[in-house]
């Protein structure tokens, strides 16, 4: 996150420190080299060897500060899917015509032949440049020459202008690292604060440095001596960070640390601020032509507007009929932008645009049609969350509609998105509306209603185990908008084939959908399927689970202990109402008891019931979360009610021929 460079006449240069580290390029070892595997992690498909950084500032008379940041990285690749690794990924940060640069760039492969080591070295073919967003573009370099056991090596020199933003240290990465080292080195002139991600023991190793540092200026040469501070990180065998079932963004918790550079003062004692609060980084990004001004750009909604006033002359009405209106007449090009670069003029001729352009043209719509209305700023679950205030935290933005002081969250980008109905990306941290005045507020994005899911399935059982029947499931909120996002356009014979492969049915027929097309209406799928092999019977008795296809069959939380938070993105409630019918000359000998399942603080239930009721076996489950996010505290209980849950869902019922 690189807001803006600093340009702060010191009177000095500040010299390059030495590079100070525990191995050298080029050294690796055959031992290295004859590695297979990795005793700690046998699953690791690579493996860190050595991971050095050193970032510090040079000060150069013409630029101001400059950030250098030096890296060597040496990665052994253990199998097949380990040889991604072999390809080293650089990203590079930019605003208008100042960007970050590499200089110093070597990197080889090394492969054990005949007994001896071979190097390869990496030609300026393998090397390339592309645009991932605005801000950023990405150096791929891939390895010459991989393989299974080889080891890739790399060092290079990041040059950044922008001074004011330390890149995060990344300690923890997706495979394991054998050696960790970094060094960030800061002159007395910065006043810095530093913050943790991530559940580890930081213990940093601190000192103070005094060093001299020549200055040239004009025909002359001055040594100044200048005090800097200097923070080392030393760890050893870290793990590999891993996914965990019900994670939003699994780099929030990932090692590491993040720098935030308070203020900058200059050889005369004057102090330069530069932390700021979400607020005033609000009214920056609302500054902006790219934004504010692409708002008030709504002429050629005119017309528009006046035909949805004309037609509806309530608040809730126009504000659904201009929030159609924008859905259908955008389509989005899957890019997710905070500013509308292109403009909102060209996004409405063209049909198509980002975020921005498509919900900013929201926004300037709303207020045509004479609503109270404004913009959103999201970072989005991809996105992250950032650590401090800075405009880089945000990366999306989404429209509010103020009626009668209740507010309705608008995205257009999604064609089946209702009020108050986001999608899941957005279901991240907070957002803040910024008003047309530049004032803010913090929005909570997650929704207050519970979404439903509700499945009713009649269905009779053989005497030779099959099943056949009809289900019906009724989806509601954000279970509907998952829903119609997942089988837009899908051809009925997808779906059922689908289902077929799911849940081990023989046959489905008979697949219809109603309300598709009706994002404000309940969705609701049915369809009639047939299972050879649904109960086990042995001898006289037959064997089932009473859910069936229906029940979890394991559960989702197995390790022993858990660092992140549990995201369900949303509340909800499932329901199931299962009626089965047994085959005529056999009764229920064996039913699973009843269960009712409660977590703490009011944050879900269980209800689990199953009766028999002449001929019939009736089943009834309710599953219910409360909380969009659940704290890893919580973890012991939930490990346990699902276990629960998996366990009552898994009895069986027992028929008996009579």
């Amino acid at each position: 996150m690189k807001p803006f460079t600093i340009l702060f006449f010191l009177g000095l240069i500040v010299s390059t420190s030495a590079h100070a580290q525990d191995y050298e390029f080029g050294e690796v070892s055959k031992e290295e080299l004859e590695m297979t595997t990795y005793a700690k992690d046998s699953t690791a498909h690579a493996l860190i060897l050595r991971n050095y950084r050193n970032t510090y500032y040079d000060y150069e008379q013409n630029t101001g500060w400059v950030l250098y940041t030096e890296v060597h990285k040496r990665i052994k690749i253990l199998d097949k899917e380990g040889l991604d690794y072999g390809t080293f990924k650089i990203n590079l940060y930019k605003s208008g015509s100042t960007e970050e640069e590499l200089s110093r760039l070597r990197a080889y492969t090394y492969n054990l032949e005949n007994g001896k080591v071979e190097d390869y070295k990496m030609k300026r073919e393998n090397r390339f440049k592309t645009e991932v967003s605005d801000s950023w573009d990405q150096m791929a370099i891939s390895m010459p020459n991989v393989k299974e056991g080889s080891v890739v090596e790399i060092s290079y020199t990041l040059v950044s202008p922008f001074a004011s933003s330390i890149d995060d240290v990344i300690i923890q990465e997706d495979i394991p690292t054998l050696s960790y080292h970094a060094e960030i080195k800061i002159p007395q002139y910065f006043n810095t604060r530093r913050m943790v991600k991530g559940n580890f023991n930081v213990n940093p190793n601190d000192s103070q440095r005094r060093r001299n540092v020549s200055f040239k200026s004009g025909g002359g040469t001055a040594n100044i001596a200048v005090n800097e501070t200097v923070h080392e990180y030393r760890y050893k065998d870290i793990p590999a960070l891993k996914e965990e079932s019900y994670v939003d963004n699994i780099n929030n918790y990932r090692y590491s640390i993040a720098y935030e550079i308070i203020s900058v003062e200059n050889y005369s004692g004057g102090i330069k601020k530069l932390a700021t609060t979400w607020e005033e980084v609000a009214k920056t990004i609302n500054d902006s032509k790219y934004f504010g001004d692409e708002i008030k750009r709504t002429r050629l909604l005119k017309d528009d507007a006046e035909a949805i006033k004309a037609a509806h002359t309530g608040a809730m009405e126009r504000m659904y009929a201009a929030f159609d209106f924008v859905k259908n007449h955008m389509t989005w090009n899957g890019s997710a932008r905070l500013y509308s670069y292109n403009g909102v003029v060209n996004a409405y001729k063209e049909k198509t645009g980002n975020s921005a352009d498509i919900n900013l043209m929201l926004v300037g719509l709303l207020k045509e049609c004479g609503l109270d209305a404004s913009p959103v700023l999201v970072s989005t679950k991809d996105h992250g969350i950032p650590l401090f205030p800075t405009r880089e935290g945000f990366n999306y933005v989404v429209a509010a509609a103020n009626i009668n002081n209740t507010y309705y969250l608008l995205d257009a980008t999604e064609k089946y998105a209702a009020p108050n109905v986001l999608p899941t990306r957005v279901l991240n941290w907070f957002g803040f509306m910024v008003n047309e005045d530049g004032s803010s507020r913090q929005m909570t994005l997650y929704p207050a209603e519970k979404s439903k899911q509700s499945i009713m399935m009649n269905a009779s059982l053989d005497e030779e185990g099959g099943l056949h029947g009809q289900q019906r499931v009724n989806y509601t909120l954000s279970e509907a908008l998952q829903f119609r996002a997942v089988n837009e356009g899908a051809p009925q014979t997808q779906k059922t084939e689908s289902l077929m492969e799911a849940y081990g049915m023989s046959d489905v027929s008979a697949w219809e959908v109603d309300n598709m097309d009706d994002p404000y209406q309940p969705v609701t799928e049915s369809f009639e399927f047939e299972i050879d092999e649904a109960a086990e019977v042995i001898g006289n008795d037959i064997y089932f689970s009473p859910l069936f296809f229906l029940k979890m069959d394991n559960n989702p939380f197995v390790q022993e202990t858990r660092e992140y938070p549990i995201d369900y993105a949303h509340p909800f409630v499932k329901t199931t109402m299962v009626t089965v019918t047994i085959p005529e000359g056999y009764e229920v000998t064996s039913l699973p008891e009843p269960i009712n399942l409660a977590l703490p603080e009011g944050m879900g239930t269980f209800r689990f019931m199953v009766q028999n009721a002449q001929g019939n076996i009736n089943i009834r489950t309710t599953f219910t979360i409360n909380k969009s996010i659940v704290p890893s505290f919580h973890y012991p209980y939930i490990k346990e009610f699902y276990k629960q849950r998996v366990d009552k869902e898994n009895e069986k019922v027992v028929l008996s021929k009579v």
